[in-house]
């Protein structure tokens, strides 16, 4: 999310919030005074080059060339990851059904992947239900993407319960 403001309004805020602060704090306190901290990297955000339709195709024909060679490559099912998949699933289907939300999921053999999506008004993990799912989430999927999906919030998690089973001995061809 970019913040955009007008060069006049927040020359104005930093102004007037500098002036109504600054001076207001010193090494000792005052009992009940609140504490602010503030800092404002918006100029450290570095510009992203924009990319010719060039480029993007190439980009794109590359994307589609590396996943089908990664889906060539024979895997091997991880029943373990499996079970972290299931109980994921579990949770977030509870989840999406308290939040008011949806659920969708894929688990696909051919194309060695796994993910669950779900679509709810807003991201929100305030009890202990939400915080054991976060949790689950963030210590046993592969990755968690949180993303606006027009007016509503998006939650799509990876399992990787697949592994491609590659040789790295150079040799072993010669040993069969």
């Amino acid at each position: 999310m970019d913040f955009e403001f007008e060069d006049e309004l927040e020359n104005e805020f930093d102004d007037e919030f500098d002036d109504e602060f600054d001076d207001e704090f010193d090494d000792d306190p005052e009992e009940g005074m609140i504490e602010i901290f503030r800092r404002d990297y918006r100029h450290l955000k570095k510009e992203v080059p924009k990319k010719t339709p060039e480029e993007i195709k190439k980009a794109a024909e590359f994307a589609v060339k590396m996943e089908a060679f990664r889906t060539s490559l024979p895997h091997m099912f991880i029943p373990e990851k499996k079970a972290v998949y299931d109980q994921c699933l579990k949770d977030m289907d509870q989840y999406a059904m308290r939040k008011g939300g949806k659920l969708l999921t894929s688990f696909d053999y051919q194309n060695y992947k796994s993910d669950i999506r779900v679509v709810v008004p807003r991201v929100e993990f305030s009890d202990a239900e939400d915080k054991a799912l976060l949790t689950l989430i963030t210590t046993q999927a592969t990755s968690m993407r949180i993303g606006e999906n027009g007016k509503m919030m998006e939650i799509y998690v990876t399992i990787n319960c697949f592994a491609p089973i590659v040789d790295l001995d150079p040799d072993s061809e010669q040993k069969k």
